[in-house]
């Protein structure tokens, strides 16, 4: 959950912000922890269903990232050891881009580094909705439900940009049969239709001729194209 929220500092200074917490009293924990006198805290609707979409370009699929954090949160939830989780998790990854982060990431936990610090070095791949939920999970000492929660929330994604997908493949497919049809009218059919209407000399309506006229173009292109 994403809130807003206004404090003032020790030094009586106001300041505003956004924080990721599981609930709103996590939130009022983390702000407190941080010396901040809470003037108001309430929840931000917005932020949207892609909060945690994966960045493009990255070499790392919408895939690799559903199963790196539901992996995750079941061995810390079971109490595995996180830099145990991560080795684990790297050995099993299939896609060699993010075997390479996940081991770097690794390589920082053990040397003494957060998790959220870790992930901080990989923005292109981890949004910053992610990374400041961990940080809130490793405040708040409940790390192992913000990675349960970010698992869900990144599978719900996943499966509904799958099935945004699939719903526009049969469209495509159809429009794109559509255009092959008319094409090869054009360009195959109706010429031999104007040939027809031209020997027996009658006048045709406007429409008629405009299709006509189309049609001559498409065939011309067609020919200089093939040749």
């Amino acid at each position: 959950m994403r809130f807003l929220y206004k404090a003032k500092t020790l030094d009586g200074e106001t300041v505003e912000g956004k924080l990721e917490a599981l609930s709103q009293q996590g939130a009022v924990d983390f702000l407190i922890n941080k010396g901040l006198v809470i003037l108001s805290l309430e929840e931000n609707k917005g932020g949207g269903i892609f909060s945690l979409k994966i960045k493009i370009g990255t070499g790392v699929r919408e895939k690799d990232m559903v199963l790196f954090a539901r992996q995750l949160s079941v061995m810390v939830g079971a109490g595995l050891p996180l830099v145990s989780a991560l080795d684990v998790i790297s050995k099993q990854t299939t896609n060699y881009s993010f075997k390479d982060v996940i081991l770097n990431i690794t390589d920082n936990v053990r040397g003494g580094a957060r998790l959220s610090s870790a992930l901080d070095k990989y923005k292109n791949i981890f949004s910053s909705f992610y990374i400041n939920m961990i940080r809130a999970g490793e405040t708040s000492g409940k790390l192992d439900e913000v990675l349960t929660y970010l698992a869900d929330e990144q599978e719900k994604n996943y499966d509904l940009i799958s099935k945004v997908k699939g719903a526009m493949t049969y469209p495509i497919f159809i429009l794109v049969m559509v255009a092959v049809v008319a094409f090869g009218m054009m360009t195959f059919v109706v010429p031999k239709l104007t040939s027809i209407l031209t020997e027996a000399g009658v006048a045709l309506p406007l429409p008629t001729r405009i299709l006509i006229a189309t049609s001559n173009f498409s065939s011309k292109y067609w020919l200089i194209k093939g040749v």
